[in-house]
């Protein structure tokens, strides 16, 4: 039994969870500094534009490019010049992006937008084993599928 809640809660406390989409922005400021690219994890939605503006605040750095390969898209970052890059998001995933070595990297995290119809329609909804505590606004763990009937 404490294995299992044991399990449960590290598995709920990684989770960074979906955002809301009111929660997730379509302009978002990127600064290119010393350590690379802020922020480096940046949410999105499937089909919906996001723009990143992006401002190589250092002059000695290899990320005075940016490069986002799965979506064709290469921009040189000139010193305190804000570039904007948009695109739009044609599926959940991760897109990554980098300088043009690769050295300072970050991802746009994607995710579908929920349906307009009840978010558990269609899909098992999760259950914590018996006794574990219920912690609002935490995502709920996957749902284990039943085992097959016996013949």
């Amino acid at each position: 039994m404490f294995r299992s809640w044991l399990l449960a809660f590290a598995l709920l406390a990684g989770c960074k969870g979906a955002l809301s989409p009111s929660e997730i922005k379509g302009t978002v400021q990127v600064i290119v500094d010393e350590d690379g690219f802020k922020p480096d994890h940046i949410p999105a939605l499937v089909g919906k534009p996001l723009t990143l503006v992006i401002t190589r605040k250092v002059e000695k750095t290899c990320a005075n490019t940016i490069v986002i390969a799965q979506e064709n898209i290469r921009r040189d970052l000139p010193l305190n010049s804000p570039v904007m890059v948009t695109f739009i998001p044609e599926k959940p995933g991760n897109i990554h992006f980098a300088c043009p070595m690769n050295m300072y990297t970050g991802e746009v995290a994607v995710q579908e937008l929920p349906s307009s119809d009840s978010p558990t329609k269609g899909k098992a909804k999760a259950k914590l084993p018996a006794g574990l505590p219920k912690i609002p606004g935490a995502p709920a763990p996957p749902a284990i599928p039943a085992p097959p009937a016996a013949k």
